[in-house]
């Protein structure tokens, strides 16, 4: 049996009260247990409670639900009561609650597509988010992202109608592949990642930096000089490349690809259809002794290079295969089948 009624006197030491059922001036409930899980600062007197009478007989009478007068369901005490959500908002500024991983408990994380200070238009198609408004993530220690594999897999399923920044502030070591993908770029929309001082080392045998379109990947450094570099480490092989973008566009500025004496296969990769333009604030560079790399640009499967910074055609320059295509900055096509002059 359920009762509806008010809450006219609670004893938190003994985690009791005193109730007069709804509708009826005379009829009280005193001494009654309250349910544990109710916090104490949501017993107030005159709110509304839920009683159960189990069997209908009074004395096993419990309290196991309260909320304010004109309120039903609601507003009853803190949310940091409850037992299954943190203890504490310190910290916690532009955040929202979500399920944690093991799914039984709640957890503040960053909204990343409602950063303090925008207006996103929540637009939404099957999970798919509109992003019309630009900002900038950061990475590192303490940062919004800790490493370039969080933001990788936090950024994705958006629909990029504005710039989204991917922005370092500190150098970061990959161990393994990053990859960017589950994004599509609409009018002046792109991701970008900014080096902002820093350098990126590709330290394994494969891909660094992996955009996997379709959409609109920068990357690029705002700092100044001097720029970062994007660099092969220790364990970078004959099959590491620092970038890919496989049906991606991309364009890079005013960053340095470094194969740091390792005998890697590429610095840049484009492939299946991807167009990636090299700004001519591009360089391509090997600490260590010139040539150790096999290629700077390789191009494959129906790409194509557009070079500001590389002319002629030197035998570590381009790698073109599959149907792809490179022009340098004296306006000559390079193809597999040769170098072209029109």
């Amino acid at each position: 049996m359920i009762e509806v009624g008010i809450l006219k006197n609670f004893d938190s030491g003994v985690y009791k009260a005193s109730v007069q059922l709804a509708g009826s001036l005379t009829t009280y409930f005193d001494d009654i247990n309250v349910a544990k899980n109710i916090p104490s600062s949501a017993l107030v007197v005159g709110n509304y409670v839920i009683v159960a009478i189990p069997n209908g007989n009074p004395k096993d009478a419990c309290i196991i639900a309260t909320w304010p007068q004109g309120s039903p369901g609601g507003g009853a005490g803190s949310f940091l009561d409850l037992s299954d959500t943190p203890s504490s908002y310190s910290g916690q500024a532009g955040k929202v609650p979500r399920v944690n991983s093991a799914e039984n408990a709640l957890e503040f994380v960053r909204f990343l597509l409602a950063p303090a200070g925008t207006d996103w238009k929540n637009r939404t198609y099957e999970g798919w988010e509109v992003v019309d408004t630009s900002t900038t993530y950061t990475v590192g220690s303490g940062q919004d992202f800790a490493t370039l594999a969080a933001a990788a897999a936090s950024l994705q399923k958006l629909i990029l109608a504005a710039v989204v920044t991917v922005q370092l502030e500190e150098d970061i070591t990959l161990t393994s592949q990053v990859l960017f993908q589950n994004m599509i770029s609409k009018a002046a929309g792109r991701l970008q990642i900014d080096l902002n001082g820093h350098d990126i080392t590709v330290n394994h045998n494969g891909y660094g930096l992996y955009f996997f379109g379709p959409f609109e990947a920068w990357l690029l450094d705002t700092s100044g000089s001097p720029y970062g570099s994007i660099k092969a480490g220790a364990s970078a092989g004959g099959s590491t490349y620092l970038v890919r973008w496989r049906g991606a566009n991309g364009i890079t500025k005013w960053i340095d690809f470094d194969a740091n004496s390792k005998a890697i296969a590429a610095m840049i990769t484009a492939t299946n259809t991807a167009q990636v333009y090299l700004h001519s604030g591009t360089s391509f560079s090997d600490t260590g002794g010139a040539g150790s790399y096999s290629h700077a640009v390789q191009a494959t499967m129906q790409s194509w290079v557009s070079s500001n910074v590389i002319a002629g055609v030197g035998a570590d320059d381009f790698e073109i295969v599959n149907g792809a295509m490179a022009i340098d900055r004296d306006g000559h096509i390079h193809t597999e089948a040769g170098e072209f002059t029109p």
